[in-house]
């Protein structure tokens, strides 16, 4: 601990200190500081050489949920690929070439503990190899993996993620300036492989296979993931509160107090953000597809995956 945060600790009460790191997270988040930052602004630019890079051509957006335990991967091998969140654990991993590698940002989560997300950024360099690109969010994760001093070795990118989806229609996708908030990982990655210039593009593994998330709905073991058991114990203590109420019950909870009316305001959101998504994709003359039967992603039409080799 530096010298200046011990003497804090003494002199100004938790509560104090714990508003000032708070006060500065929200700062750095917001407009002044990220309209007007030149850091900002010189990592981003880096992002041009994306635009377009693939322009034609077919990708696949692989995710984690359980549909990946009976999805035969290895036909992905000679394939442009976008992989999503923790599936680096999966055992094929390294032997489809991993070209590109999008995470869910945790480095500024306000609720996460610090440690933990330091275990699972660590996790992650250790697993991916030097060749594979990898996407992080700006605002939350730019800061913490410097500090850490994490990623020496790979090739790092960030994405700036401040406007709102509704916007999409109207100012385009320029990974240079920004991207729409995609409130989950395959929003981010739909984001990306449009900007890459994508003219077909197939999600595999992304179906949201069950609205409880105590069930499994990913097709790794969680004890593999640093980060999956603190999570998991939040919506644990969730189920538990709500054990009378069926599933559906609890996913149409409309107590505006209770966290999963507030998870299902955010789950709604997304659903709307993938419309708007697909309305974009449309209007460019892009086909996105769905090769997850099982989903709860009806929105993309479905083809099946081993149909398309």
């Amino acid at each position: 601990m530096k010298l200046s945060k011990m003497i804090a600790s003494f002199v100004f009460p938790q509560g104090v200190l714990w508003g000032h790191r708070y006060l500065k997270r929200k700062f750095k988040r917001s407009f002044f500081y990220q309209a007007f930052n030149p850091t900002k602004t010189s990592i981003l630019r880096k992002n041009g050489i994306f635009e377009n890079i693939h322009n034609g051509e077919r990708c696949f957006i692989l995710g984690t949920d359980t549909s990946i335990e009976h999805t035969n991967v290895k036909l992905l091998t000679k394939e442009k690929k976008i992989f999503l969140s923790q599936f680096f654990l999966h055992e094929d991993y390294n032997n489809l070439n991993p070209e590109y590698h999008l995470f869910n940002s945790l480095g500024g989560h306000p609720y996460l503990d610090r440690k933990a997300i330091l275990e699972h950024y660590k996790q992650i360099d250790e697993m991916i190899k030097p060749n594979t690109s990898l996407f992080f969010r700006y605002a939350l994760d730019y800061d913490f993996i410097k500090k850490h001093n994490l990623f020496k070795n790979k090739k790092v990118y960030y994405i700036d993620y401040t406007s709102s989806m509704p916007y999409l229609l109207k100012d385009g996708l320029d990974a240079t300036k920004y991207f729409y908030h995609p409130q989950g990982c395959l929003l981010a990655g739909l984001q990306l492989a449009l900007f890459m210039g994508f003219k077909e593009i197939y999600l595999v593994g992304c179906g949201y296979p069950t609205l409880n998330p105590i069930k499994k709905y990913h097709f790794y073991d969680r004890s593999k993931s640093t980060i999956d058991h603190i999570t998991e114990q939040v919506y644990i203590k969730m189920m538990e509160e709500n054990k009378n109420k069926t599933e559906v019950e609890i996913f149409l909870d409309k107590n505006k107090f209770s966290e999963r009316y507030k998870q299902n305001k955010i789950f709604i959101s997304v659903f709307e953000s993938y419309w708007t998504v697909k309305k974009y994709a449309e209007l460019k003359g892009i086909k996105i597809y769905n090769s997850n039967k099982y989903g709860l992603i009806d929105i993309f039409p479905y083809k099946d995956f081993e149909s398309l080799f």
